[in-house]
């Protein structure tokens, strides 16, 4: 299954900007370790130990069988991975979760970022705003944060 989530960024997060995303990030992986939430499945990049969340990057992935890709999103986009879109000149990242449990998380964080990138960053999926993990992951924001319930995908 390819079920897949996209997005296009600028190199450069400003700091203030990316430290809220922190602090969101943080919060939501807070109430998901105390929650009755299944998250306990979240892990590091390569589907081990611990998802890493810092002030430079968010990194985490499903754990053992239930990882897929690696959900990167740094503060700054090294040299070697920028790749930059002919059509818009911002950076293309994508992750594909085929669905997996960590698929609400991943969600989880891009309504996040959308919410302090605004039309900074733009965001796709294969799924519809209204299936899928979507309504869970703006649900899960609109209670823990107050915000979400305006969330909408970008054309791809």
């Amino acid at each position: 299954m390819g079920y897949t989530h996209y997005w296009y960024r600028e190199k450069t997060i400003p700091k203030a900007k990316f430290d809220k995303i922190y602090a969101d990030v943080s919060e939501m992986l807070t109430w998901a370790n105390g929650s009755d939430s299944g998250w306990a499945h979240l892990a590091g990049g390569d589907g081990k130990g611990k998802p890493v969340i810092t002030r430079a990057h968010i990194i985490f992935n499903g754990r053992g069988s239930d990882s897929h890709e690696t959900f990167y999103f740094p503060r700054v986009v090294p040299a070697d991975e920028y790749r930059p879109s002919i059509s818009n000149g911002k950076h293309f990242d994508f992750c594909k979760t085929a669905g997996k449990l960590y698929d609400e998380a991943v969600c989880t964080c891009l309504i996040i970022i959308k919410h302090y990138l605004g039309k900074a960053v733009k965001i796709s999926s294969d799924g519809k705003i209204n299936e899928g993990d979507w309504p869970l992951a703006i649900w899960l924001c609109e209670q823990l944060f107050g915000y979400g319930a305006d969330f909408r995908l970008d054309e791809q």
